[in-house]
């Protein structure tokens, strides 16, 4: 194959890597209606009996490839309520306008893998090519001629192409970046990813927080709509 047929494969290559990648992927937008923090801001936001919910569901910029899998969602929970309140997971969900429920899940529930494109690792030529030369052994080689060009090789051949490397879930990031899970005294905020399967057949959820004291007590919810893309 020469470097022409190559450099017209690229593109193809590229583009089969990014229907792999974008294939399964779940995408929310802010509802019309919903209250943004800015214009053409992703981030919804409400509140009720003193406790803010902020929400992005475009704030993610670990490894991409896990939105083939999961759905993460960046929350910020500041408590004013006056008393301490729980959070985790638990208190979290996404509803759809059909009544089904999607409920958030720890990083550590998450199994399986995902494919994750990376550049070709190249460490250099082989072979140190200045003055390099061939010359044809007489009765072996006769249609070979003598010559003293340099080899020549392309720094930038190797860039053009990516592999696949399979990625185990949860990834660290995953991990590292998931909100904790806690009692959030009054005035206190807290923020990190809440993570959920991808969603099917839905056109509109919405994000729900459950308000809970420490001691069970119940006393509201937040919902934040999306449309999902």
């Amino acid at each position: 194959m020469n470097t022409l047929t190559r450099l017209h494969l690229l593109p193809i290559l590229v583009l089969c890597f990014s229907m792999v990648a974008c294939a399964t992927e779940t995408r929310l937008e802010p509802a019309p209606g919903a209250d943004v923090l800015g214009r053409g801001s992703d981030q919804v936001v409400d509140n009720f009996a003193g406790v803010e919910l902020i929400a992005n569901p475009d704030a993610w910029r670990g490894i991409p490839e896990i939105t083939q899998e999961v759905l993460p969602i960046r929350v910020i929970v500041r408590n004013r309520h006056g008393k301490p309140i729980q959070v985790s997971n638990r208190n979290f969900a996404l509803v759809a306008d059909s009544g089904q429920r999607y409920a958030a899940k720890a990083p550590g529930d998450f199994r399986g893998e995902v494919k994750v494109s990376a550049p070709v690792p190249y460490a250099g030529p082989s072979f140190y090519h200045h003055d390099f030369f061939m010359y044809r052994p007489f009765g072996y080689y006769p249609g070979v001629p003598r010559t003293v060009e340099p080899f020549y090789y392309d720094p930038f051949y190797y860039s053009r192409y990516q592999y696949l490397r399979q990625v185990p879930l949860p990834t660290e990031e995953m991990v590292s970046e998931s909100l904790p899970e806690l009692v959030v005294p009054d005035g206190g905020e807290i923020s990190g990813f809440i993570y959920f399967e991808d969603i099917e057949d839905a056109d509109r959820v919405s994000l729900t927080m459950d308000l809970v004291e420490p001691d069970g007590n119940s006393f509201g919810k937040i919902v934040l709509p999306f449309v999902v893309k």
